[in-house]
């Protein structure tokens, strides 16, 4: 949690944040498409909620710190604030938000958190998502399936922590 602390800090530094922007504008300026699954009309259906979903996706940068929190519009800015964050960081989550609209459910927003509320432990079957809480910090807390996205860089061994970038900057 230390290191995470210190690298929030880096955040601050003109260079750092134009090498972090440049690096996901370099993906995000590239085109995605979403194309139907099959033929039938449902596959064009399910194509056309998956690509209104991503165009009208609201996104929220809470990783960083309180003045410098940021609305963002879209796939290509979430994308954006989880490279920016989780590079940085080694990994970063996002919290999903979940509402029902036209008999369908979608995401309305995520929300991209500090990645200091969220660890992981080792289970049966490899590393498990805790979201550590005020009443359990040690342990945490097992997140609600399909409430948060992980994205990590860079893990030679397999860690869910990711290198962070922000280690071999600072």
């Amino acid at each position: 949690g230390q290191g995470l602390k210190l690298y929030s800090r880096l955040y601050n530094d003109p260079h750092i944040q134009a090498a972090l922007n440049r690096l996901a504008g370099s993906i995000t300026c590239k085109d995605w498409i979403v194309a139907p699954g099959g033929e039938k009309r449902i596959d064009q259906k399910a194509a056309d909620l998956v690509r209104s979903q991503l165009a009208n996706l609201n996104a929220f940068d809470l990783s960083l710190t309180e003045e410098n929190h940021s609305s963002v519009n879209g796939f290509d800015q979430l994308t954006r604030a989880m490279i920016v964050s989780g590079r940085l960081n080694g990994y970063v989550c996002a919290e999903v938000m979940w509402s029902n609209r036209d008999d369908s459910t979608v995401a309305s927003e995520i929300r991209v958190r500090d990645p200091r509320q969220f660890g992981f432990m080792r289970g049966e079957q490899g590393y498990v998502l805790r979201h550590l809480t005020r009443e359990n910090s040690w342990t945490g807390e097992t997140p609600p399936l399909k409430k948060i996205l992980v994205w990590s860089y860079g893990a030679l061994d397999g860690s869910p922590y990711g290198r962070a970038l922000g280690e071999a900057i600072f």
